[in-house]
């Protein structure tokens, strides 16, 4: 044979399982990856990912994985030509095992070991396919173009395809250029929170239930508090650019400057310096926010990208349902401390605003926030997106976290479990968090009048959208009538300047309104065409239907007044008891009596209730409150005698007290459904910081049995 042929031959002999590998790779590892972040420009806009990192992701993706299992196949072929074929197929195998793996997961109920065996039978049975049946072997390299598909489709035609080759509309102020000229000097200062229903701030007659957020019921008595104000999108991608840009959503696209040129950042950067701390966003544009400081992790570019996209694969191929939404690769982070910022000159620094943020567990670019609010002769616009109480819920009432638990969170995509109390202790997480989002406003507020700013000031705190804690219902994205009052219904307070007496309106807010009304209030003109109204004073919208977008250009109308009735029929005091103090936090369903009870006062009953497994048991052997964490969370598996009430429920007691109680419930199993399976043997409930001590705490579960005609407890045996 001529060398040119014996070296065809070599070439192809090599490339074939190149391409093969490069085809199931593609599938296996680019395609679902691709097709999460697709979905998700938010994440490269929190990231400050640009094109060209997106690009390098994309190739990487694609190309490295297929790269390196070729280049370790041809390194086994150095030693022995039979070694390479054998670690040939074991690749092959292996990447058609998680395939299965994938498609089992969307289109079978199997979870867990169930569905690793199958897995693992799919993989064999696959293996010796391709080496028994050569047209399989030309399947797969037929499939070899695939993964350049899936990198054209994320490019060219998803949501992120606009972050790679910007569209920016045309408008009659660039992306950038200056605003209109302001003669005023009034200081703004935005508080954007982030998956607030209005419905968390009230008790059941519709008053902010000073209780337990005093320093919301403060705000509201100093400023205009707009009752019947709503999102018009249950997406933050959407809402704010909404919001911001003062036009109802029309078609997808990234939240950033060149998609929006036209927004508050650019009105007011003509005259205003501007602080701006976005997260999800990048709406203000370079030149008007080029003083401001990064709000991202210290974690950003194409390495972090790299990095959370591992993370989305290894929730796509776990073998039980965990949701691969790339927000929860990235909401985690923002909590960790970033970068902070050199004191300006002029700085207070002893002010013990600042001090006591610094000892607390606030992000760190919130402290950076509050110390940039100073006394200055040039007008500031000072912005602040905060994802509280956003999930992930993992704060106390007291300021201390708690790590969160995988099990019992109900959630299914945008849905809620069929079961009623993941959803109802989801609720309850929330209304704790929602604590620290009143901390934050009390500290602003003491800011500006640290600074002697608060009177002439103009002070706007809102939320971006709802969201809903109803079983079987979408929490916020989409709106229908079940759930509209909690998705739709967020909290506004403006304070405007020498504003001192609180004032209720019921005037008809959308949150399209926020430009115009601002404008309003600072005497300016809005150069470009407005959806919204001002609602400055006491004229506004005629029609109290209400719009809603649960995707950019599609509108649903909604009924205003029946809705409004629905969220102002707050749920503090019909969920919780705050006048019950501290304990009123964690006293909650059908059993919130025994919550503080030493199980003795209830009677012990002798008769065994079953088994119980805790997870992370081993984290209540070595607890440290100090620390700021404390494992409050409880949650697990039981295992129930013969004998267990149809309906039971846990009370879990912690240093022999009961700090909290739980229904018990079926795990969500199935993908793409709300419907539970499975016996309902798991429970979860949060218990109170305060019954923690320093090293190890004793942890007691009892089942509640009523069959008795009274409430008993029966022990339940913690497995190891």
């Amino acid at each position: 044979m001529a060398l040119a042929e014996r070296e065809t031959v070599s070439f192809r002999h090599h490339l074939w399982p190149f391409l093969e590998l490069f085809g199931l790779a593609g599938l296996v590892i680019a395609q679902p990856i691709l097709e999460v972040l697709g979905k998700a420009p938010d994440f490269f806009l929190f990231r400050h990912a640009g094109r060209t990192d997106i690009l390098a992701l994309v190739l990487a993706l694609v190309l490295i994985p297929a790269l390196g299992m070729w280049t370790v196949e041809l390194l086994s072929g150095l030693a022995v030509e039979r070694l390479r074929r054998l670690v040939h197929l074991i690749m092959v195998a292996a990447l058609l095992a998680v395939l299965a793996l994938e498609i089992g997961k969307r289109l079978t109920p199997l979870r867990g070991a169930k569905l690793l065996v199958a897995v693992a039978l799919g993989g064999l049975f696959s293996g010796l396919l391709y080496r028994s049946y050569p047209g399989f072997r030309l399947w797969l390299r037929y499939l070899s173009p695939a993964p350049i598909v899936f990198a054209l489709v994320f490019l060219l035609i998803s949501p992120v395809s606009q972050l790679v080759v910007p569209r920016g509309g045309g408008g009659a102020v660039g992306a950038g250029a200056p605003g209109v000229y302001i003669a005023a000097r009034t200081p703004v200062v935005m508080v954007l929170f982030d998956e607030f229903p209005s419905t968390s701030l009230l008790d059941s007659k519709g008053k902010i239930d000073a209780r337990l957020y005093p320093n919301f019921a403060a705000l509201a008595g100093r400023s205009t508090w707009y009752r019947n104000a709503t999102t018009v999108s249950g997406y933050t991608t959407w809402a704010v650019p909404a919001m911001l840009s003062r036009r109802y959503p029309a078609k997808i696209m990234p939240a950033s400057a060149a998609e929006y040129p036209n927004n508050l950042f650019t009105l007011l950067g003509g005259s205003y310096d501007v602080e701006n701390y976005e997260v999800v966003t990048q709406l203000c544009p370079a030149k008007t926010c080029k003083g401001s400081p990064p709000t991202a992790p210290a974690a950003t570019g194409l390495k972090a990208v790299l990095h959370d996209s591992v993370r989305i694969w290894k929730r796509i191929v776990w073998p039980v349902d965990v949701d691969e939404d790339p927000t929860g690769a990235w909401l985690h982070p923002t909590e960790a401390k970033g970068r902070r910022l050199a004191p300006k000159p002029g700085s207070d620094p002893v002010s013990p605003v600042l001090q006591e943020i610094a000892s607390g567990n606030e992000p760190r670019y919130f402290r950076d926030f509050v110390a940039s609010v100073e006394r200055s002769d040039r007008p500031t616009f000072y912005f602040l997106h905060l994802l509280l109480p956003h999930k992930p819920w993992h704060r106390l009432p007291s300021g201390l976290t708690y790590p969160e638990r995988e099990r019992g969170d109900g959630q299914n995509g945008n849905g809620w479990t069929t079961e009623p109390w993941p959803p109802q202790l989801a609720r309850q997480r929330h209304l704790m968090q929602t604590v620290e989002a009143d901390r934050v406003i009390g500290q602003i507020v003491r800011r500006l009048k640290e600074q002697g700013m608060y009177d002439k000031t103009l002070l706007v705190v809102t939320a971006d959208h709802g969201m809903s804690f109803i079983p079987n219902v979408p929490r916020r994205v989409t709106a229908n009538e079940h759930n509209a009052d909690q998705v739709l219904w967020v909290p506004l307070f403006i304070k405007q300047p020498g504003q001192d007496a609180g004032r209720v309106t019921d005037q008809n807010w959308e949150h399209v309104d926020l430009v115009p009304t601002i404008a309003d209030i600072l005497g300016i003109p809005v150069p470009w065409a407005l959806d919204g109204v001002s609602q400055a004073g006491a004229e506004g919208r005629a029609r109290t239907e209400k719009w809603f977008y649960s995707r950019p250009g599609q509108r649903t109308i909604f009924p205003g007044p029946a809705n409004q009735a629905r969220a102002l029929n707050g749920i503090t005091d019909r969920m919780l008891r705050p006048d019950h103090g501290y304990l009123g936090w964690f006293q909650t369903g059908r059993f919130a009596d025994l919550v503080g009870k030493h199980p003795s006062q209830i009677g012990i009953d002798p008769a065994s209730g079953g088994t119980a497994q805790v997870d992370d048991l081993a984290d209540y052997g070595r607890v440290d409150p100090a620390s700021g964490s404390v494992p409050a969370e409880v949650t697990g598996q039981l295992n129930l005698a013969g004998d267990a009430p149809a309906q039971p429920a846990v009370a879990v007691a912690v240093n022999g007290v009961i700090g909290g109680i739980s229904e018990t419930f079926r795990e969500q199993r199935i993908r793409g459904t709300s419907q539970p399976q499975g016996p309902a043997d798991k429970f979860a409930a949060i218990t109170p910081d305060t019954l923690f001590r320093k090293g190890a705490n004793r942890l007691e579960l009892f089942l509640v049995d009523t069959s008795s005609g009274h409430n008993r407890l029966r022990p339940l045996t913690i497995r190891l």
